[in-house]
């Protein structure tokens, strides 16, 4: 009889999107998958990969404590009824969580920590509520992985994690073959396009992203700034949709909306800027370096682990504007040459350190050693 996985995601739409590679990988290797997470439009599609979906209310930026902790009922009624055999927890909810009622039910779980949220960019008593849970959440957890070296230092120093349970692996990796520097361009001028992807949120750097294309715009003529990303009006930091479309009436910048497919509008940039507060491993940053893309990012955790400062693109302080208007300056006086070279270096990076295959193999390993003990240890 074959074994269940639960993959659980705060979205459906991220779960489908981001982790079909895995799906398929771990049913060619004769495990059953399920997937819980909150409904949207994308929970229907997984009838087509072969999948059994569950649904899962969450708020996915809730932040009332009782409201929190009823969550914990909630997975242990979903987790009750899917009766997996391991779990992989994505995301900062389904990590919390998740983990505490597979705790209780006696599942074996592995966690990513796909980034740390706003809460970890503040101080106060919501730091302190979010570490006790991550304390908690993860003394019950088989595995934990993260994305960036400065996560997982920061959560062994605060003892919230075993250190033998911890490991690191490159964020989600990218799809090398699909995200490909021969995606053909379609310019039909010769401005230079710098290009944000993100969702429009004051901790993903968009004020200074603005704030640094009206310095060069008043500088150079021949520059184009586009943002390329939906509005997140449940985020604490979110940007409303009005102030974008006025920066756009502005001048300042062309706002793309929202896509499933970023290769089109990566293929025609000239250079990708992502000046975050923090990240857990910036996929869009990835996945501009596989397609031959400079970038510009700040110099924090996360972001500073996807560039080599000088060689794939450039590192700028975080929250200053004009520390990311010079970087951005330094990559448009490059010239097309140089930038083509810091993409073309950008590319060699993401195949030999951030390729998929790495991380799936990872998972595969993970989830077949913790079954093989969970039966070792079982009564005959």
């Amino acid at each position: 009889m074959n074994k269940t996985v639960a993959i659980v995601y705060n979205a459906s739409e991220n779960a489908y999107k981001i982790k079909q590679k895995l799906i398929f990988l771990l049913k060619e290797n004769n495990y059953d998958v399920i997937v819980i997470a909150p409904f949207d439009r994308y929970s229907d599609k997984f009838s087509e990969l072969g999948v059994t979906y569950f649904r899962l209310d969450m708020n996915r930026k809730g932040e009332n404590p009782i409201e929190e902790l009823l969550l914990i009922a909630k997975f242990v009624k979903v987790l009750k009824l899917a009766a997996p055999d391991v779990i992989l927890n994505f995301t900062i909810k389904p990590n919390l969580y998740g983990s505490i009622a597979a705790a209780i039910l006696s599942i074996p779980t592995i966690c990513n920590v796909t980034g740390l949220g706003t809460v970890f960019i503040k101080s106060g008593y919501s730091l302190l509520f979010v570490k006790l849970l991550y304390k908690l959440a993860f003394k019950f957890s088989s595995k934990i992985f993260f994305q960036n070296i400065d996560d997982k230092n920061l959560f062994d120093s605060l003892k919230l994690v075993c250190p033998k349970k911890s490991e690191l692996i490159p964020g989600d990796g990218v799809d090398i073959d699909l995200f490909s520097p021969s995606f053909p361009q379609s310019r039909i001028d010769e401005k230079v396009i710098f290009l944000f992807i993100g969702r429009i949120l004051r901790d993903k750097g968009v004020m200074e992203f603005v704030g640094a294309a009206k310095l060069l715009i008043a500088k150079y003529g021949n520059v184009e700034f586009q943002i390329l990303g939906g509005v997140d009006e449940g985020n604490a930091t979110a940007i409303s949709l009005e102030e974008v479309m006025q920066w756009q009436s502005a001048g300042v910048i062309n706002y793309l909306k929202y896509t499933d497919d970023v290769r089109p509008f990566l293929a025609n940039a000239d250079v990708v800027v992502l000046p975050s507060y923090r990240e857990g491993m910036p996929r869009t940053i990835l996945e501009a370096a596989a397609m031959g893309k400079p970038v510009v990012v700040t110099d924090v955790p996360g972001c500073r682990h996807a560039v080599i400062h000088g060689e794939t693109g450039y590192l700028c302080k975080v929250q200053d504007i004009n520390s990311l208007a010079e970087a951005m300056e330094k990559m448009l006086n490059a010239g097309s040459d140089h930038r083509k070279t810091l993409g073309n270096n950008g590319r060699k990076m993401i195949v030999n350190e951030f390729d998929e295959k790495i991380v799936l193999q990872k998972y595969l390993e993970t989830i077949a050693s913790i079954i093989q003990t969970e039966d070792d240890v079982k009564p005959e």
